[in-house]
């Protein structure tokens, strides 16, 4: 075979998107204030291992994969950092990394004050 004969097939990272929001979730048993990293446009599969989201040295708190594995959620509990960089990985091995930009300046946020009372608010 010959290097020109070689075909390279588009990479399929370049078809994914990252959207931030602030949202509240039930967590044991008191809703929460999280930043969600929502990555799509990807397929990550079901593993025996938790799955988790990375940005810039921030872990998140848990992660969850959306039914049929086209996006993957992570919830974090801590102020996201500005990032070039999402990382998505199972258990404490990296599965991909993408080329995506996180501000989380822009990042829409909840009205603080609408907020029922007893929502824990762990990003101020």
């Amino acid at each position: 075979m010959d290097a020109k004969e070689i075909i390279r097939t588009p990479d399929p990272r370049r078809n994914a998107h990252v959207e931030l929001r602030e949202v509240v979730r039930d967590d044991e048993k008191r809703a929460r204030v999280y930043a969600r990293v929502r990555v799509s446009g990807y397929y990550f599969p079901e593993r025996a291992e938790a799955p988790f989201v990375l940005v810039g040295d921030v872990v998140s708190k848990y992660a969850l994969i959306e039914p049929g594995g086209l996006a993957i959620c992570g919830y974090f509990d801590r102020n996201l950092p500005p990032a070039k960089t999402v990382t998505v990985g199972y258990g404490r091995t990296v599965f991909v990394d993408f080329d995506l930009e996180v501000d989380p300046r822009e990042m829409p946020r909840l009205e603080r004050g609408k907020l029922p009372d007893g929502v824990i608010d762990s990003l101020g």
